[in-house]
């Protein structure tokens, strides 16, 4: 027996030895492949672009990776404790592994189990230099590296490289970047629960989504807590109350994507096309905090205006029907609201499910599985979808709609008002506002607010919805301005003595096969086919009369008016110098269009739109002014912009953009419509001396919108919301009259100064060179009374 015992001994002794050298040499040999530790020595993980909108609130994030850097300081003391001792709770004293850890792993494997001992140490190993797949020989490396990474820096360090760097789900990497990924949050503003939950994601971050799988959750939270507890970091009453307690609620992902790209998705896709174009894939590395001048009160506003505009317009013509229909018997409200998961909320306009429906009262259950009863006024556009004689009655149980949650009437919210004031403390006050059945717009539109006085983007809204549609119809849409062309042609008429006061024939025009040089005849006609014949310059234009600015343009030259109106930063290829250059043929973009209207509301100057104010890395250190920022320069003449924008509030005063007048009820106001042929296109293009907007609607595949629908029926009511909302009550800005104008007294039927005092006048502007004519009869009379 005693020589059994020696053999064993000098067999263990033997292998030991041996096991110790083979270990030696495998370590030799692994050890120079080792990666250098220069990558974390200068950590510089992938940062995203962020876009910011001029008072600082986050506009868009691009990159694969949410990050945010942050030092040991700026990491509650108490997560740090918590991960520790979750993860590695002798992380202080070990030298990078945890050895009894280790010798239990290789236990359980070779037993056919499962289970890891990685300290964080390795798992910072694992996670800057090392795959994921689970092999022997990988994780010796990640031992190595650990002792390497160990011997090299300091245990702060190694914690910051940790806590930075892991994966934690939803997207985001390090505690930072996951604070507020799940709760909002900074990380200083976290509660005791909160933390409890972020410390033990690091070990399944998928599995233990509190969002995803909130039981699992809770159960990997108590685990957290109670290791807390029975290291000291919490107190037992603190344990039981985080323990007792709710999973503290998880933001919604979705709204708050929704709610970015509802109201700056479309500048923050632009600023990430422009920095993109000059840095390449660096945009999505370094961390650069792009601010811009998005003003997001206004930015609001132009989002609001136009989808209510969207809509307004949509109402206006039939209902095209559920969006689809579910088969719901024997479904409760909860179960048939499930039905829609994965639907977004586009535009404000929410998707729910039909439960009941007749004529007087539809009952729906939206996707949060909230009941409601839409009557009255909100089912005004699908009453007939509600007929019982309807084709098989399309709005019905099952049936997908969308509701519109809409402010009372104004004579009703009175009433409610004055209910609320009447309640005695307690008491649930009625709702001031109700749901209305719509139906996603198929049109589309765009929205576009500059400063005229240095280019600034005040707002952009590129369309119904980002999340509907990302192309951007304010930079990308080339649609034809029609008559908001126009002013444009003026001014080029205008430099060729043309004034306010010349009388322009409004009366048929027609030009033979031989003269259009096409072999076809042309007969170009007024809307609605109305003529006025004689009328003043300013009169034509307030009224939009396409025969007089024909006889202009042929007057003044195409060729002569294309190469003026291309100072106004249009191109060439997009306005051929033709006669029907008149009516809107070409293609213009709606911030072509901003920044040529700009020009007559700043005195002349031509300012490129620009939104980029500076670029700054995660330092805060500047990259770059600016990007996309050209140098305001003088076009026209300031005489000219002066008598451009004073013909232009007589539209608004008087012409075909009177409702801006009557709704805003202010004196600054300039603008021009525009509608193209069958309606394909409506606009309005208009500014007061602080803000240049303009609007369009149409659809993306062109075709009518609509007999009736104009430029001032479908785009001038949104341009109207928008500017009310964007300059409230300030002051009316008023327009500086250049020298070398000066007001003269005209008869307004033949546009020749006014001498007798019997005849109809007016004031008008001119160029001082360019005073109208004496009368004939009244000129005749001054000469005879010289010769006698």
């Amino acid at each position: 027996m005693l020589a059994f015992f020696r053999f064993c001994f000098f067999l263990v002794l033997f292998c030991a030895v041996n096991g110790a050298a083979a270990f030696a040499i495998l370590v030799a040999a692994m050890y120079p492949n080792l990666p250098e530790l220069d990558h974390l020595e200068d950590y510089r993980p992938r940062l995203p672009l962020r876009v910011f909108a001029a008072n600082g609130e986050l506009l868009g994030e691009f990159g694969e990776e949410k990050r945010q850097i942050v030092g040991l300081d700026e990491i509650p003391p108490l997560l740090v404790d918590a991960l520790i001792a979750t993860e590695d709770q002798d992380f202080h004293s070990h030298l990078g592994l945890d050895i009894q850890g280790i010798i239990r792993t290789v236990i359980t494997r070779l037993q056919g189990g499962s289970g890891g001992a990685s300290t964080l140490t390795m798992q910072v190993a694992r996670n800057f230099y090392l795959d994921r797949i689970q092999t022997y020989e990988r994780k010796f490396y990640e031992i190595l590296l650990a002792l390497k990474i160990e011997n090299r820096f300091s245990k702060r360090r190694i914690l910051e490289f940790y806590m930075n760097q892991i994966y934690l789900g939803r997207g985001s990497y390090g505690y930072a970047a996951a604070a507020k990924a799940y709760y909002g949050k900074d990380l200083a503003e976290l509660e005791l629960a909160e933390i409890a939950v972020l410390a033990g994601l690091p070990q399944a971050p998928s599995r233990l989504n509190p969002a995803r799988n909130p039981h699992l959750a809770k159960e990997r939270q108590k685990h957290v807590l109670r290791r807390m507890r029975d290291t000291g970091i919490i107190t037992p009453a603190e344990f039981l109350e985080a323990a007792a307690a709710p999973l503290p609620p998880v933001i919604d992902l979705s709204a708050n994507k929704k709610t970015a790209a509802a109201t700056a998705g479309y500048v923050a896709e632009e600023v990430r096309k422009i920095v993109f174009d000059s840095f390449g894939d660096e945009a999505y590395e370094r961390g650069f905090r792009v601010h811009t001048s998005i003003d997001m009160r206004l930015q609001q506003a132009a989002v609001t205006a136009l989808r209510k505009g969207l809509v307004d317009y949509t109402e206006r013509h039939a209902y095209a029907g559920p969006e689809r229909y579910f088969d719901i018997a024997g479904l409760s409200a909860r179960e048939a609201a499930e039905l829609l998961d994965g639907t977004q909320i586009i535009g404000g306009l929410v998707p729910a499910v039909v439960l009941q429906a007749n004529p007087d009262l539809v009952l729906a259950v939206d996707r949060s599985g909230t009941l409601r009863e839409i009557e009255g006024a909100g089912l005004k556009f699908v009453r007939k979808a509600l007929a019982p004689d309807a084709a098989g009655q399309t709005l019905r149980p099952g049936a997908q709609i969308r509701l519109d949650r809409r402010p009372l009437p104004a004579e009703e919210l009175a009433k409610v008002q004055k209910i609320i004031e009447e309640l005695a403390e307690g008491e649930e006050a009625p709702p001031t506002y109700y749901y209305s059945i719509t139906q996603l717009p198929a049109v589309e539109g765009a929205l576009v607010a500059v400063s005229p006085d240095d280019g600034r983007l005040l707002a952009m809204a590129g369309g119904f919805d980002f999340a509907k549609n990302q192309y951007n119809h304010v930079t990308q849409a080339r649609r034809q301005p029609g008559s908001s062309i126009k002013p444009f042609i003026y001014s080029a008429a205008i430099e060729r003595g043309y004034t306010p006061a010349t009388i322009l024939d409004d009366a048929p025009f027609f030009l033979t096969a031989e003269q259009t040089g096409s072999g076809r005849s042309w007969a170009p006609k007024n809307y609605g086919e109305k003529y006025d014949g004689k009328m003043l310059l300013r009169d034509a234009l307030a009224r939009s009369k396409n025969m007089t600015t024909i006889r202009v343009l042929d007057s003044i030259g195409p060729q002569y008016a294309q190469d003026y109106i291309l100072r106004f930063g249009f191109e060439r290829d997009s306005l051929p110098p033709y006669l029907t250059m008149g009516l809107g043929a070409g293609e213009v973009t709606p911030m072509q269009l901003a920044a040529g209207y700009g020009v007559f509301a700043n005195g002349g100057y031509l300012v490129t739109p620009h939104f980029i104010t500076r670029i700054e890395d995660q330092d805060g250190g500047i990259v770059s002014y600016g990007l996309d920022f050209e140098q305001r320069k003088q076009i026209i003449d300031r005489r000219n912009a002066f008598m451009v924008s004073s013909l232009l509030r007589s539209v608004v005063d008087f012409g075909t953009g009177v409702r801006a007048k009557r709704e805003l009820g202010r004196g600054d106001l300039g603008g021009k419509t525009g509608t193209t042929n069958e309606t394909v296109d409506a606009w309005f293009a208009g500014f007061n001396p602080e803000v240049v907007a303009v609007a369009w609607v149409g659809f993306d595949t062109p075709k009518s919108l609509g007999r009736l629908e104009t430029g001032a029926r479908a785009a001038l009511p949104l341009w109207i919301d928008f500017m009310g909302a964007a300059l409230g009550e300030r002051p009316e800005g008023s327009y500086l009259q250049p020298a070398g104008v000066v007001e003269a007294l005209i008869d307004s039927q033949t546009g020749l100064l006014a001498v007798g005092g019997e005849e109809e006048t007016k004031l008008e502007y001119f160029y001082e060179e360019n005073l109208p004519a004496v009368p004939a009869a009244e000129a005749a009379d001054d000469l005879s009374s010289e010769l006698l």
